[in-house]
C-alpha cells in the first residue's frame, strides 16, 4: 500500500477516535516511534562513545587511583 494512501488511512482513523482517547493514540504512537528510530538511538550512542573517548589519556602519568580514592574518601567522611 502506498504511503499516501496509509497515511489518509491513518488520519480518517485518528479523527474517528473519541477526544478523551486520543492520548492513548498519542501514546503508543510516541512508543512506536521509539521502536522505528534506531538510527537515532545509534547516533546517541556514538556521540556518548565520542565524548567518553575524549578522555583517554587525560589522566596524569603519576595518577595512583587508590591514592585518590583515599583522598576523597578523606575529605567526605
Amino acid at each position: 500500500m502506498p504511503y499516501e494512501v496509509m497515511l489518509k488511512e491513518a488520519h480518517s482513523l485518528v479523527d474517528e477516535i473519541p477526544r478523551d482517547k486520543i492520548a492513548y493514540v498519542v501514546t503508543f504512537l510516541k512508543s512506536a516511534n521509539g521502536l522505528y528510530s534506531s538510527n537515532s538511538v545509534q547516533k546517541k550512542r556514538e556521540e556518548a562513545g565520542n565524548v567518553l573517548m575524549s578522555f583517554a589519556g587525560s589522566l596524569r602519568k603519576n595518577f595512583d587511583e587508590k591514592a585518590e580514592l583515599e583522598s576523597w574518601r578523606e575529605e567526605r567522611f
